[in-house]
């Protein structure tokens, strides 16, 4: 359910008005633990709730919910965090961000976390990022505060294949003197540069032993059809969840459906139907559980999107009795420029009487060009519609030889080689994220470059 992976993903609000202080948060590491514990510490430090997920604390720290990327990066100069306090019911100050540095590439290369003591904003952690030439980022070094000095705490290391793809992530932990190998998640890819395998592996001092597994499949569209999640016992996998997806004629999730593995078979647990708009914006989604002979609605949820189909707000409620009452709640706040300016989480008791938790966050940022924008369409070259839901026709005058297609960061997305004619090509690119992409059409030893964008 979405507001499990809320939890992971700690999505935080705006309320600038709440300055008090709540208990202080000790941060707890120790001097060795098991993969299983790091797992769970991971959780909290880079956001490793499922293989897929590795964000750290700024990096959840109000995520765009933005339509697209642009050329324009937002750059966070700093940001402040809240928490919801169940006894004085407000908001109170509870982190900040800091010291942020970039690269040349505006690719975030460190900060600060700072947590709120008493009146003092004491160190926490610190984060430290390398990346290779493809804007691919290389590592990932947590330090925590002594008192005195930052100390060195989990380091994840990433590697890359040909097509950017990440093939292996390391994290080791420091026992105060060396790194030491604890878990490694490794990822294979079909040709379409679709993930198929994620493998999580613990380290027992002299080899790597499998843990669990995720296998994938996908459509001839390349939509995730399955997800087969498995646990390695003794000297074989065994079965554990597996999620069913389908799509409609736009590509576009219209269910999902959750079973779990019992007594040999696999036995429906819940699912999800989703609903959109005209714009292809997700407007909400029903939450059935299963009960043994049929399926019985258990919690709903509805997006609203400004006119710039920004998300602005998310609600989910859930059954209590036979009254839906609130369980989770998101508010956004966009400039304007769309770049995502405060958000905010709140969860409910069960009952749906009283906020339980919260958090809340406030980006003081600036932009930045990212990419060096196209010339407008050049004479002898028309792309249309652009922008468009992904299928495009390229019309020219001369003959395209090759077709590749790079993202804002400067990653290939789409790549075509092939000698065509002066005219129309048509292409399909509606497997790719929403955002602004570069084309280069190549014509000999002359190369064409335009803009195109995603919705």
């Amino acid at each position: 359910m979405k507001k499990a992976l809320l939890f992971v993903l700690l999505a935080f609000a705006l309320n600038v008005s709440g300055q008090n202080e709540r208990p202080a948060f000790i941060f707890q590491r120790s001097t060795s633990c098991s993969p299983e514990k790091l797992r769970g510490m991971l959780n909290s430090i880079t956001g490793i709730k499922t293989i897929r997920s590795c964000g750290t604390d700024l990096e959840k720290a109000g995520l765009p919910r933005m339509a697209g990327s642009r050329s324009l990066k937002q750059v966070y100069d700093s940001i402040y965090e809240w928490q919801w306090d169940t006894l004085s019911a407000r908001w109170l100050f509870s982190y900040k961000y800091t010291s942020l540095v970039y690269d040349e590439h505006y690719n975030l290369t460190s900060y600060i976390l700072l947590q709120k003591s008493g009146s003092v904003w004491p160190n926490s952690r610190k984060y430290t990022y390398t990346y290779d030439a493809n804007g691919n980022q290389t590592s990932t070094l947590t330090q925590v505060w002594t008192g005195t000095a930052w100390e060195n705490f989990v380091l994840g290391t990433n590697t890359w294949d040909a097509n950017s793809n990440r093939t292996c992530t390391l994290f080791q932990q420091w026992t105060g003197a060396i790194w030491v190998k604890v878990v490694q998640y490794l990822f294979t890819y079909n040709t379409s540069n679709n993930i198929t395998i994620e493998l999580a592996q613990d380290w027992d001092g002299n080899f790597w032993v499998n843990a669990f597994q995720n296998l994938y499949t996908y459509d001839e569209q390349n939509n995730m059809s399955s997800t087969n999640g498995q646990y390695w016992v003794s000297t074989a996998w065994v079965n554990f969840s597996l999620f069913n997806y389908t799509y409609d004629a736009n590509n576009r999730r219209t269910n999902f459906l959750y079973k779990t593995w019992t007594g040999g078979e696999w036995v429906n647990l819940y699912q999800e139907v989703f609903t959109y708009d005209a714009n292809n914006n997700l407007t909400g989604y029903m939450g059935q559980e299963w009960d043994g002979a049929s399926w019985y609605d258990y919690f709903k949820a509805v997006y609203i999107y400004d006119s710039n189909n920004n998300e602005t707000s998310f609600l989910e409620q859930s059954l209590y009795g036979s009254d839906w009452v609130n369980s989770t709640q998101e508010l956004y706040a966009y400039d304007a420029g769309n770049f995502t300016k405060a958000a905010s989480y709140k969860n409910w008791k069960e009952d749906g009487t009283k906020i339980k938790d919260g958090d809340s966050t406030y980006n003081y940022f600036h932009t930045a060009e990212g990419i060096v924008e196209p010339a407008a369409q050049k004479p002898g070259t028309l792309i249309f519609p652009n922008p468009s839901n992904g299928k495009i026709t390229i019309s020219t005058t001369f003959q395209v030889t090759a077709v590749e297609i790079y993202n804002v960061a400067g990653v290939m997305a789409f790549s075509d080689y092939k000698t065509g004619q002066p005219g129309l090509n048509n292409l399909d690119l509606s497997a790719l994220s929403r955002g602004i992409y570069v084309i280069k059409l190549f014509s000999g030893d002359k190369t064409h470059i335009e803009k195109v964008v995603i919705r």
